[in-house]
């Protein structure tokens, strides 16, 4: 008969507790989707996104406290960063792993508005998971191959419409926006296939930046960079439930959005998309040399 190690044992154990905190916390709010979608008027509306918020939050504080309690983790996260609950943010941070999202959590749960982050289309039909992210607003995007935008020009600005959708449901709300700049996670595949100029990054892509500053333009004045650095190795979503990730650093940086990129029109100004490009690779620069000094 298999051993059952002591590591497979954690993940287990971890797996059932999140899976069970899921399903607690995934009852209301599937009443409270439901109530969404059949709600007629503005107010209705209003007091069920209040609701959902406050259900999923509680989720998120239920992940992080299993995490806590089952795991010999150390979180080293950098920054002494003041940030407000009733003022938006544009988040922007490196993408290695699922655990990434686990990771903003734990550096900024409850220190500014609930976020939002651009989603996979196709995580909708995940059970409760999907219905959160379709309830909460989250721009879910679909990703097109090169060959499918090749024989149908028009799908190239798909993602840009759903982005610009998503953002003006934000207009009269504090919320945080959270974008994986580099669009997937990094491997050393993708950083080959890419041609990339950076050792640990994938180019940054600017469109969903482009249209969050312009969607939200007098809401949002900066953006919160988020480095995050794993400095055994990238783990997987098991490695992090059965114990195998022992150290995550996390360094916040608040960057005031530059006057320059303020009340821009990116989609017809080409000077200004040129000007939000260099801005971000300096960012994506600067935050190479930090993964060098972190891995």
């Amino acid at each position: 008969m298999p051993t059952i190690t002591v590591e497979t044992l954690r993940g287990l154990t971890t797996l059932a507790l999140q899976l069970a905190n899921t399903v607690f916390w995934g009852m209301p709010l599937y009443l409270v989707t439901l109530f969404k979608a059949l709600a007629r008027g503005d107010r209705a509306r209003r007091a069920s996104g209040q609701a959902l918020i406050a259900i999923t939050q509680g989720w998120v504080d239920g992940v992080l406290r299993i995490f806590e309690l089952t795991q010999d983790l150390h979180w080293d996260i950098r920054g002494n960063v003041k940030l407000s609950p009733t003022q938006s943010y544009l988040l922007v941070a490196n993408h290695q792993s699922w655990v990434d999202i686990i990771a903003v959590f734990q550096a900024l749960n409850r220190r500014m508005p609930f976020p939002r982050f651009f989603a996979k289309r196709e995580l909708v039909w995940l059970p409760i998971v999907g219905q959160a992210l379709w309830a909460l607003d989250f721009p879910l995007l679909k990703r097109h191959s090169a060959e499918a935008v090749a024989r149908h020009p028009e799908l190239k600005g798909e993602d840009l419409e759903t982005t610009r959708k998503a953002c003006e449901k934000y207009r009269h709300i504090p919320v945080t926006l959270i974008n994986f700049l580099e669009g997937s996670r990094f491997t050393p595949e993708k950083h080959e296939q890419r041609r990339s100029p950076y050792r640990n990054l994938l180019p940054p892509k600017t469109g969903g930046v482009a249209l969050a500053l312009e969607s939200m333009a007098g809401q949002i004045d900066t953006i919160v960079d988020v480095t995050i650095a794993y400095p055994d190795s990238t783990p997987n979503f098991w490695d992090l439930l059965s114990g195998r990730v022992k150290q995550v650093v996390v360094v916040v940086e608040p960057r005031p959005v530059p006057p320059t990129l303020l009340d821009s029109s990116f989609h017809s100004d080409i000077r200004a998309r040129t000007r939000l490009r260099e801005w971000l690779e300096d960012i994506w620069q600067e935050k190479d040399r930090t993964l060098d000094q972190l891995q």
